[in-house]
């Protein structure tokens, strides 16, 4: 099968119409769940629908290192280039891997300020990234401008920003009080 034909057969088709046309550049998403849940999982596929259209990708781990985030984008690679008898997958993992750029940070560490510096270095070195991935936010010490600052920097390097965010609870019924004045700075809250 071929990369163009895959990545039209893939499930983020349904979800960009569940968003009619998706998150979209300049726009900030997060993806809320318990611990374990999969949401690594979830923003890697996203990443990777993006790359196989050849467009550029930052993954931002928040106490995690580059080899797991790594591992984590091989693994679902394998799985999609095996089950979708992928045509050259080695090449296909090649250019992936020239177009996606992983950086790891500390919960400390990490913060608005951070993320515009790193988009900074990779539009100068290696070209604007399209997608920006942050797995591993911690919402609860985030606050308002934080988030606002995140949505101002989409908006400023026209890029789509997933967060990726652990609730307390496995399951997300209604958005926690956490998210309280926030809200307004995200497009899409996947839960």
């Amino acid at each position: 099968m071929y990369r163009e034909f895959l990545n039209a057969r893939s499930p983020m088709r349904l979800l960009e119409k569940g968003l009619h046309g998706g998150l979209g550049r300049g726009n900030l998403g997060l993806i809320l769940a318990g611990h374990g849940v999969g949401k690594s999982s979830v923003l890697v596929g996203v990443a990777l629908d993006e790359l196989l259209r050849g467009e550029s990708v930052l993954h931002i781990g928040i106490d995690t290192t580059v080899a797991h985030i790594r591992t984590f984008y091989d693994t679902l690679f394998d799985e999609l280039a095996t089950s979708s008898h992928l045509e050259d997958g080695a090449q296909v993992r090649a250019d992936i891997e020239r177009i996606r750029r992983i950086r790891s940070y500390t919960q400390e560490q990490f913060n608005a300020a951070k993320l515009r510096e790193a988009l900074k270095i990779e539009s100068d070195t290696n070209g604007r990234p399209v997608m920006v991935i942050v797995d591993g936010y911690d919402l609860e010490t985030a606050g308002a401008g934080e988030i606002a600052d995140i949505r101002s920097l989409a908006g400023e390097a026209d890029a789509e920003i997933w967060l990726g965010a652990a609730s307390a609870e496995e399951q997300v019924d209604k958005v926690p009080a956490s998210l309280a004045g926030i809200e307004d700075s995200l497009s899409v809250i996947l839960a």
